[in-house]
């Protein structure tokens, strides 16, 4: 009789594991309206876990972006006028590239 009791237990246990692991890595199912990077901001400053942002974490997060564009702007700004040029954006690719591993091949001067 301890011996089935405690199988039962073990086995509603396992039940429970598995349901909650299941649950904390099933895919987020796609609703149509929302791009992947929307949903990587969501998950990121969604501090409440309701699934949308309050307007305190909507403002945290377009801080965090306008900081994190503005360090990009820096860092591959190279003429200094404030903008991106597309010589400008494609060497921030071959940059991007590069820290993967990747090696493109450098940027020529006309």
């Amino acid at each position: 009789m301890k011996k089935n009791l405690a199988i039962a237990g073990l086995t509603t246990m396992i039940i429970i594991c598995l349901a909650i692991t299941y649950r904390n890595l099933a895919p987020v199912q796609d609703d149509g309206y929302r791009s992947a990077r929307e949903r990587a901001v969501i998950k990121k400053f969604d501090k409440d876990g309701d699934g949308e942002l309050s307007r305190n974490e909507e403002k945290e997060a377009e801080k965090a972006m306008a900081k994190q564009r503005a360090e990009w702007i820096k860092k591959f700004d190279t003429n200094g006028d404030g903008k991106i040029s597309a010589e400008e954006k494609g060497a921030s690719k071959r940059g991007n590239q590069d820290q993967k591993g990747e090696r493109s091949a450098p940027l020529q001067k006309k």
